[in-house]
């Protein structure tokens, strides 16, 4: 059986990444992982897995992309990657 992959908008706030969170953990098989889109969703993710029993990264990994100072601090710290915004616009005008 493959795997589903679902996407379900967080709108880059922590409150809006619970509720995408929540609509996810409606489904069945729960997500063995979840991605966002940035470490504000992530966060909230991260709450709303907290509040449902669920914990990360045990039962589900969660991963986001900014790299915020303060996403070191939710429990656990969030996984987070860094997104070299300058370094990508640059590379993007070479390649035009």
């Amino acid at each position: 059986m493959e795997p589903r992959q679902r996407i379900v908008d967080g709108e880059n706030v922590v409150e809006r990444g619970e509720r995408a969170v929540q609509r996810l953990m409606t489904e069945q098989p729960l997500p063995t992982a979840i991605v966002c889109r940035n470490d504000l969703t992530g966060i909230g993710a991260i709450r709303a897995l907290f509040r449902s029993g669920i914990r990360v990264p045990q039962g589900v990994s969660v991963v986001a992309a900014d790299e915020l100072p303060f996403a070191a601090l939710c429990h656990p710290p969030l996984t987070t990657v860094q997104i070299p915004g300058e370094r990508l616009g640059t590379l993007a005008c070479k390649i035009l």
